[in-house]
């Protein structure tokens, strides 16, 4: 319901989510977009799930925050975790890839009012061709903002991102030793940090650090794939592999069995 409200461009009516989550209770609430916090009735929402005293999610590009009204009004009816993405250290490595100008400040902004209200903040560190070189200094950025909490993420190519594949995803053995660089860093400042959607032999000495598929919509077994040198592999069962448009575009040779 949610994703068919989202491909007719139609925010849905607090009636309409009011009646969608009184059928559908849950423990945990995960409140995703487009950007849940351009809706109209955001706050009014956001007040509604708490009065269930449910875990409350919010992946949001964090923008909306950098309003300190708006940042304090979240903070006072309470979110448990705001999820967000920065794609470059800079306004011209961000917003080139965001294609927004001015979304780089606004995001820092925004997370900088986050960490002062003590929300909870992951932030998403896509891996590109157009960032991946600059890996640390987008770490080292989060950490003197104050973020303490990172995600390193691998593109999953969708249907609006595949025309443009070839200015977006970058090999993995292209990437990993960026990607051990900036995590040598995090560690090194107690950031805690974890790797999503990367197959292990991208960083193998961290390899206690890699997660599975978090979002639900996505069928791991549709999603990712594996060489078949990787069943020889101590990692196999909690690795992913790469995803499968990464298969069409790179192959699966890069994968080595550790």
């Amino acid at each position: 319901m949610v994703q068919s409200e989202l491909r007719r461009g139609r925010h849905m009516q607090f009636e309409e989510i009011k009646h969608l989550v009184d059928a559908n209770r849950n423990d945990d609430i995960d409140i995703f977009g487009g950007e849940p916090t351009i809706h109209p009735e955001f706050l009014k929402i956001l007040k509604y799930l708490k009065t269930f005293g449910t875990r409350i999610t919010l992946a949001s590009n964090a923008r909306f925050f950098s309003y300190d009204e708006f940042a304090k009004k979240v903070a006072d009816i309470g979110v448990d975790l705001i999820r967000s993405s920065i794609y470059g250290h800079t306004a011209e490595l961000h917003d080139h890839i965001t294609t927004m100008p001015g979304s780089f400040e606004q995001s820092i902004a925004g997370f900088k009012n986050i960490i002062k209200y003590n929300i909870p903040l992951m932030v998403n560190i896509v891996i590109l061709k157009p960032n991946y070189k600059y890996l640390k200094d987008i770490t080292q950025m989060l950490i003197d903002v104050g973020v303490n909490e990172i995600k390193y993420a691998s593109l999953i190519l969708r249907d609006n991102g595949y025309d443009n594949r070839n200015e977006l995803a970058v090999k993995i053995t292209e990437s990993s030793p960026y990607l051990n660089e900036a995590l040598d860093l995090a560690q090194s400042r107690g950031v805690r940090f974890v790797m999503e959607k990367n197959p292990v032999c991208i960083a193998p000495k961290y390899h206690e650090f890699f997660i599975g598929e978090s979002d639900p919509r996505m069928d791991p077994a549709n999603t990712f794939s594996k060489s078949p040198a990787c069943s020889k592999c101590r990692f196999n069962d909690k690795c992913v592999g790469v995803s499968v448009r990464y298969q069409e575009m790179f192959g699966l040779d890069e994968l080595k069995p550790l």
